[in-house]
């Protein structure tokens, strides 16, 4: 009995980068007597994300192996105030100013009467744990395994410590609204 890969943890991945990950699992069948032919024969898995994936990412259950692609996107929380015209801030951040999961910088961009940028706070932590529960077995008429003949655990690492981009943006920001 073995998973593919027997890792659990998938590989590590920055906040655009696209990926694909396939996970399957065997069991070897011995075919005749003692020193017979091993074979393995493979099942269906079906991996269920534990945290909420962003639209970009995409599970494709399927009969011989399993996969999780696309790309997180922005999923780092960063936050920036700004002043308007009229002397009223307002703060947007990435994961719930709508539209949610749109990197502050574009959401700027898009407002208009933008004075002065008043503050930047970029998410510290800069990585990110998605979980997934593997789930193998034979599939009923709905495409669920009722009886499952093994489960694990899988996850993706969402690491990125790239801070120039933010970097760039802020002082475009800043340059934008004339303030130095």
């Amino acid at each position: 009995m073995a998973w593919e890969p027997d890792l659990e943890q998938l590989g590590t991945v920055t906040e655009t980068q696209v990926f694909s990950f396939s996970v399957k699992y065997f069991q070897d069948i011995v075919s005749g007597e003692e020193g017979g032919v091993s074979t393995p024969v493979y099942y269906p898995v079906k991996i269920t994300a534990v945290e909420a994936n962003p639209a970009t990412v995409v599970i494709t259950n399927g009969t011989l192996d399993s996969t999780i692609s696309g790309s997180f996107g922005p999923a780092f929380d960063d936050i920036v105030t700004y002043m308007k015209n009229d002397l009223s801030y307002e703060t947007l951040d990435t994961l719930t100013t709508p539209p949610p999961g749109t990197i502050v910088w574009t959401k700027l961009a898009s407002r208009p009467n933008k004075k002065e940028i008043i503050s930047f706070i970029p998410d510290p932590t800069r990585m990110r744990i998605f979980n997934y529960t593997c789930v193998a077995g034979t599939l009923d008429g709905s495409g669920n395994i009722p009886s499952p003949i093994a489960t694990t655990n899988k996850q993706i690492i969402l690491d990125d410590r790239n801070w120039t981009p933010g970097k760039n943006a802020l002082q475009a920001a800043v340059a934008e609204t004339g303030a130095a």
